[in-house]
This record gives C-alpha cells, structure tokens and sequence, in this order.
C-alpha cells in the first residue's frame, strides 16, 4: 500500500490514441504520463483498443498509488459482438461517412413522420446493407423492428 499522496487517473481511448495521465489528488499536479496509438483508419478493430492500452501500461509503475481510475472511450464507435462476446467486425467510427447517404434517407423519413403522425419505414442499419452476410450484424434488424415498434407506441400515444 502506498504511503504517498493519493492518486486518480484518467484514461482516454479516442481514435486517434490511448492517453493515460496520473495525477496527485489534492493538487491536480501531473506526475505521469503514457500513450499509445491507435491504427488509422475510420474502421478498426476494438482488439487494438485493448493492445493500446496494454502498450501505455506497460511500465508496472505507471498506475502505482492510482486509487480511483476513470475512462473515456470511443463515443460514436459501433462495436458489433456475436453471442459469445467475440468480436464480429471492426468498429465504425465517428469520421466513418459511409453511412451518410442513410442517415440523410433516415432523416427525412423522420420529417415525413413528424408531419405526417405515420410511422415510415427507416432504412436498414448501414452495416447489415453493406455486410448482410454477418448474420449477427443482421440480426439488428430484428431489434431496429422492436425499437421502431416501442418508438411509434411511444409517440403515437403521447399524442392521444
């Protein structure tokens, strides 16, 4: 157990990098840092996620005397997992616009409705269009129907 002044650190896992900085408790001073980058890329595999922050944490001591940790992760990544938990394609990231061509189909279906109280059909999640041959992927049709489903009971009965 350490005897010196009590330390947090902070994690952030963004696209570009896994930052890890420690400061002293009390003052806020920095008294460690490490980094490690991520691929490039708008599609990467969260396994390299984990590899990055292995490689910042190498040094046994870096987190010494850490008592409370904090992380901040991909926040627009999407991470597609089958049953087992195993990894079934790279994530999407924020700066990934493949999508946007959905998303903007997407959006005017939500005007159309707004206006018009009926619900319309929305487009078809981007990775199961552009990979219907994951099954897993595919699978989120099923919940996009569930959630559409609770969607339009929930509005069309907040507006009776």
């Amino acid at each position: 157990m350490s005897t010196g002044p009590a330390m947090v650190a902070g994690v952030d896992s963004s696209t570009q990098s896994c930052k890890i900085v420690i400061c002293e408790l009390e003052s806020g001073q920095v008294v460690r840092t490490a980094r490690a980058a991520h691929p490039d890329g708008t599609a990467v595999s969260a396994e390299a996620w984990l590899r990055a922050f292995q490689e910042a944490t190498v040094d046994p001591g870096l987190l010494e005397g850490v008592q409370a940790l904090a992380v901040g992760g991909q926040q627009h990544g999407m991470v597609t997992l089958d049953e087992s938990g195993e990894l079934v394609r790279d994530a999407l990231l924020w700066n990934d616009n493949r999508s946007a061509q959905s998303v903007a189909v997407g959006a005017a279906k939500q005007a159309a409705w707004a206006l018009s109280g009926t619900m319309l059909d929305w487009p078809v999640p981007y990775a199961s269009e552009q990979e219907p041959t994951l099954e897993d992927v595919a699978a989120a049709q099923e919940i996009n129907a569930r959630y559409e489903s609770v969607l339009q009971t929930h509005f069309l009965d907040a507006g009776e």
